[in-house]
């Protein structure tokens, strides 16, 4: 939980807020930092809510990977489709009060059936429960709708992952069990390199399927007006660049392929 509010106050728009609360604690005393500080404010406000910002960012993590293709399947006979969480909606009232996914694991499940049915390979949903209120795993949810909306059934479900680090260690444990060493793997395009880096780290051999990706928008004159969705945009787009520095440099606790040790 800490960990969670200390990466959401230095990424927008709580960052610019920060700086907003710096200004008005020092005006007084240091009226030049408090000038400083204020104008960053604004200005980091305005600019990660532009849309030409947030298309720039996303434009960058989307197209590292190219959409999944038969071409691109594993030559191995041993390969599984992972489908990766993406959050849940709680007490969903149209659903009778209990959990359901969210928009983003919807779309990514709509993708991985659509695989599956092209593909036959064998499915695993990847989700645990992130905060210690929830009834049920998301890979639970995951598996219900899959079965249920999209009649596609799921052979694995990994519940027990709170991250992308333990998603990639959990479902590795898992597949190594049925002597799987090659995926398929599902998430949006924005969060596939990430996800790639990390399940690599565990030693699986990693086909993407990235889904969500963007064609890219002529610049225009919308494109420096500032929005709501540009601002979220902005915001997952610097999650995963955050995610994946610290990933990379050992902090946010990736997993270790299995013959290097945790050292």
């Amino acid at each position: 939980m800490i960990r969670a509010i200390a990466k959401t106050l230095v990424l927008p728009p709580a960052i610019s807020l920060l700086f907003a609360v710096v200004a008005f604690v020092v005006w007084r005393r240091f009226p030049r930092l408090a000038r400083g500080s204020l104008l960053l404010s604004i200005a980091s406000l305005w600019l990660f809510s532009l849309p030409v910002t947030s298309s720039l960012l996303m434009s960058y993590l989307e197209h590292q990977h190219a959409p999944w293709s038969e071409n691109a399947m594993p030559s191995s006979a041993n390969v599984a489709l992972v489908v990766l969480g993406g959050g849940r909606r709680l007490s969903a009232v149209e659903y009778g009060g209990e959990d359901s996914v969210n928009a983003r694991t919807l779309q990514r499940l709509r993708y991985g059936a659509y695989l599956q049915k092209q593909t036959q390979l064998p499915l695993l949903v990847s989700g645990g429960r992130v905060f210690g209120d929830e009834s049920i795993s998301e890979a639970q949810l995951m598996a219900r709708v899959l079965r249920n909306e999209f009649g596609v059934p799921v052979r694995w479900l990994e519940v027990n992952s709170r991250t992308t680090a333990e998603n990639a260690s959990y479902t590795a444990e898992l597949l190594r069990a049925e002597g799987i060493e090659s995926i398929v793997l599902v998430t949006h395009a924005w969060h596939m390199p990430r996800a790639v880096w990390v399940f690599e780290q565990t030693g699986l051999s990693v086909t993407p399927a990235p889904m969500g990706q963007g064609k890219g928008k002529r610049f225009s004159l919308r494109q420096w007006v500032p929005s709501a969705v540009a601002m979220l945009n902005s915001y997952y787009a610097l999650h995963e660049m955050l995610g994946d520095w610290a990933y990379r440099i050992g902090v946010g606790g990736a997993a270790p392929h299995p013959t290097l040790g945790s050292g």
